[in-house]
């Protein structure tokens, strides 16, 4: 088998999700252990990973393999398709080198939609209102529809970092207020 070096820039990833029917768990087990075997022999593989998830009953898999290949792998998992639910997922093309994180069970659900808004507006207005007036005398001379856009693009960069981050840890006692986590 050959060893590729899986920090090479022409390494792909690709991920699928597999959720097993139910009673086939050992023959899908069984499949994968073949397909990982031939894919690896094949030496178009960098690595190949099949994680069972656990955070619920059912039989779910994430499979993430390194290839140095472009073409996708689809027709090697054929032969377990009679075996997993329409909920799957085919590969689909990561960016190189993706950082994947699997949501923890105990995350904290979301605020609710009108605290979310709200926070939004305390921030947007008040930088519209200091962009737009500390910046007409540079850009008041401009199209309407260019010094709009120069207000857009400095409101939506600073609105991504550091403001709204900035005000989500502030407010975070209020936002959060009656929301525990999942269970």
């Amino acid at each position: 088998m050959t060893q590729i070096d899986q920090t090479a820039p022409n390494t792909t990833t690709y991920l699928a999700t597999h959720r097993i029917r139910p009673g086939n768990k050992e023959a899908y087990e069984r499949c994968m252990r073949e397909v990982i075997h031939q894919l690896l022999d094949t030496g178009s593989c960098a690595s190949i990973d099949v994680i069972e998830l656990k955070e619920t009953a059912m039989n779910r898999y994430l499979i993430v393999i390194k290839t140095t290949h472009s073409e996708t792998h689809d027709a090697w998992f054929e032969q377990i398709n009679d075996l997993l639910w329409d909920q799957s997922t085919p590969l689909e093309k990561c960016d190189n080198h993706g950082w994947f994180v699997q949501p923890s069970p105990q995350a904290v659900p979301l605020p609710p939609y009108w605290k979310r808004a709200l926070l939004t507006i305390s921030c947007v207005y008040p930088m519209i209102m200091l962009l737009t007036l500390s910046l007409d005398p540079l850009i008041g001379d401009l199209p309407q529809a260019l010094a709009i856009f120069v207000i857009v693009v400095l409101l939506a960069s600073s609105l991504t970092h550091p403001i709204l981050p900035w005000a989500n840890r502030v407010m975070a006692p209020w936002l959060h207020k009656n929301t525990s986590p999942k269970r």
